[in-house]
């Protein structure tokens, strides 16, 4: 039976069966197996398979020809001959054209109906009915059309209720007869519209307009591709949604179309003097990846340009050449063109959202080096900037932000330290940005890795290693890993090296995830915390020497650059227990530890450098100075809620008891160590516990 409609004259069994539909993923493979046998690589059968769009004749041809061929061939093959590769045969049992073009020129369809199709072949996402009506497409009855279109079966109504066109179909007759310019140009002015409402009014920016540009993406890729390679009259205006939607890629984590980045690359240059060239400059600024190729003449281009620019442009690209320093790791660029930008915006008479994400800028850089404390105040600024601008998403990102300054301040002030407190600050941020559409998108993400950090900073590494799983699988079908998800990938490897988990899957992953990094050019701070990763891993290892050189190389590259990094390093520098200097050496780096976090206010990074010099005293046979001192650690981390390391400053101050002789007090500690043990996922230090428990003479 050729389409939807049942031929007369013939006694139907009750309910009607239906036209055959494409199959299941499940049986797509089975069938693929059944004709082509097992063995192949998955990875390619299911390539191969999204071409078919699980059409039964298109599966069982293309399965035949792999059979013979091989899954890589037929790939090949299918790149250059399309839909050709399986119409070798006669007649429409054999032949995929011969069976599309029977459907195509049959009495049912009409002149209507095939422009319609011939639109829709070159929209991977389908259509909804009211964009159908409200593009105003040259095309009349166009319902009628879509009902023809659903009889001959050459379209379907997806569960998402748009009308598609299975990925056969669509290149036979996207080839054969391509859609006209006015269809293009209707669909594609219908679209734009959408996308300048998100680019010049970003306060207005909703969960439905996120939806309906997510829904579309495929559609506005291929119209926009379309139209700059067409030389189309309103060239400026593609040119300007293009941009349009590469920042809505950005802002919701989804992967740049690499095709439109180079093509917009090579038309933009013949509209330097228009306006949209200095938008196009700052874009390209936001979206470089690796280092720009000659960077110096692409500033001093840009400052050019800029220079007799309005303030209000002058603050922008001042800010972007300051965030793309501060990706790239030079803090001391970052913070000159930073401060720049936010004079330019105290120049201006009133608050403006550039001048909201300047200071929320300055409080990330300012973080990320030695002045966490005046970090808090510049995101404190940058979240009352949002809220008298009505900015929502602007307050989120201030809002996320303060969590970060509180996890490195660590003081023991309610607006400054407190874990609970920077929690809720981040979920408050997340909140701002649900009521905005904007879960889920590149913010969202940023926000739960925040969460994720103040878990691994409590040392609730389950809970930290959840969030970050949650992330790193978050992965569309058949898209690549974002630069989001490795970073979880990244953290994961760090959560199973302090819980002693698998070691060399450990090993594996980081491997992977430094060679992703190195590839696409992330900024130079990721491959440093790669590194780290590494170095910590080793140690773990037992690879003592090995881990020592490559903490003391850090330390020295990270001192003013990186805060976290050199805290990262300098806190296994000082633990005696990791065995890597001698106690006169490790006892010089715990010194240095509780200088950097004092000089830095990190009130953790202090109590940990308390805890290292506890450790040091105990060897030293000075259990009172120990005792003391581990104390005034038990307590800090008591406080911030730090479970492992609470429960470590218990079970060595129960040893010291134990040596002068107080047994029960003794028991009573390590008795309370063990929950937090447990908490932490220190699986051996538990069971080092209840021997000691279950050897205690009490």
């Amino acid at each position: 039976m050729r389409g939807a409609e049942r031929p007369g004259k013939v006694k139907w069994t009750r309910p009607f069966l239906g036209p055959l539909k494409p199959l299941t993923d499940e049986a797509a493979l089975q069938t693929f197996a059944d004709i082509a046998d097992a063995g192949h690589d998955q990875t390619s059968v299911k390539e191969l398979l999204e071409f078919t769009g699980n059409l039964p004749l298109a599966v069982s041809l293309i399965a035949g020809i792999a059979a013979y061929e091989g899954c890589k061939k037929t790939l090949d093959r299918w790149k250059t001959e399309s839909t050709r590769l399986l119409s070798d045969g006669y007649d429409k049992k054999s032949s995929l054209d011969i069976s599309i073009m029977l459907s195509f020129t049959s009495s049912r369809m009409t002149t209507e109906a095939q422009d319609l199709l011939s639109l829709l072949s070159m929209l991977p996402d389908g259509l909804l009915d009211a964009d159908l009506v409200q593009s105003r497409l040259p095309i009349p009855n166009i319902l009628a059309s879509k009902a023809t279109l659903i009889r001959t079966s050459l379209a379907y109504t997806g569960s998402d209720q748009r009308l598609k066109v299975l990925v056969p179909i669509r290149e036979h007759v996207g080839s054969v007869y391509p859609p006209g310019p006015s269809s293009k140009f209707a669909l594609r002015q219908h679209f734009q519209r959408i996308l300048q409402i998100w680019g010049n009014l970003s306060i207005l920016r909703t969960e439905d307009m996120i939806s309906q540009i997510s829904a579309n993406l495929g559609n506005l890729t291929a119209l926009l591709l379309d139209g700059m390679n067409s030389q189309c009259p309103d060239e400026l205006l593609i040119l300007q949604s293009v941009m349009y939607l590469l920042d809505f890629c950005l802002q919701t984590n989804r992967v740049l179309p690499p095709d439109l980045l180079s093509t917009l690359s090579d038309r933009i240059q013949r509209w330097q003097d228009d306006p949209i060239y200095a938008y196009y400059l700052i874009q390209h600024l936001d979206l470089a990846v690796g280092p720009i190729k000659d960077l110096d003449s692409f500033i001093a281009l840009g400052t050019r340009h800029f220079q007799h620019s309005e303030l209000l442009e002058q603050v922008k690209w001042y800010s972007a050449l300051g965030v793309y320093y501060y990706r790239h790791s030079q803090m001391a660029k970052s913070q000159e063109y930073s401060h720049l930008a936010l004079q330019k915006a105290n120049e201006m008479p009133n608050p403006t959202i550039e001048g909201r994400q300047v200071l929320f800028n300055i409080a990330n850089i300012l973080n990320l080096t030695e002045s966490p404390s005046e970090a808090h105040s510049f995101a404190l600024r940058a979240q009352q900037y949002a809220e008298y601008l009505g900015d929502i998403v602007g307050q989120a990102r201030a809002l996320q932000t303060q969590p970060s300054c509180q996890m490195s301040l660590g003081n023991c002030q309610m607006s400054l330290g407190n874990f609970h407190y920077a929690k809720d600050l981040s979920k408050s941020g997340r909140d701002l940005l649900e009521t905005c559409g904007l879960q889920g998108g590149r913010l969202d993400l940023i926000a739960k890795q925040d969460e994720a950090e103040i878990h691994w900073l409590k040392t609730e590494y389950a809970q930290a290693r959840e969030i970050h799983m949650s992330i790193a699988t978050n992965v569309a079908p058949g898209q690549p890993e974002t630069y989001t998800t490795r970073f979880s990938r990244l953290n994961i490897a760090l959560i199973d090296t302090a819980t002693g988990a698998n070691l060399e899957a450990v090993r594996s992953s980081l491997k992977s995830c430094k060679a992703h990094f190195k590839q696409s050019s992330a900024h130079p701070r990721v491959v440093v915390q790669c590194d780290l990763a590494f170095a910590d891993l080793y140690l773990h290892q037992g690879r003592v020497h090995l881990a020592r050189q490559m903490f003391g190389k850090c330390v020295q590259s990270s001192w003013n650059t990186y805060l976290e990094g050199v805290i990262f390093c300098i806190e296994r520098l000082a633990n005696l227990s990791f065995g890597m200097y001698d106690v006169s050496t490790t006892f010089s780096w715990a010194v240095a530890y509780f200088s950097y976090a004092t000089k830095t206010k990190d009130k953790l990074a202090s109590m940990k450098a308390m805890h290292c010099l506890g450790q040091i005293f105990v060897a030293q046979g000075d259990d009172e100075t120990a005792h003391s001192v581990l104390t005034v650690a038990l307590e800090g981390f008591t406080f911030m809620d730090v479970h492992q390391w609470r429960g470590d400053c218990l079970a060595r101050i129960g040893e010291i008891r134990e040596r002068q002789g107080d047994i029960l007090e003794a028991f009573e500690l390590w008795k309370a160590a063990r929950p937090l043990f447990e908490l932490s996922s220190q699986v051996e230090r538990v069971d080092w516990v209840d021997q000691k428990l279950s050897s205690a003479e009490i």
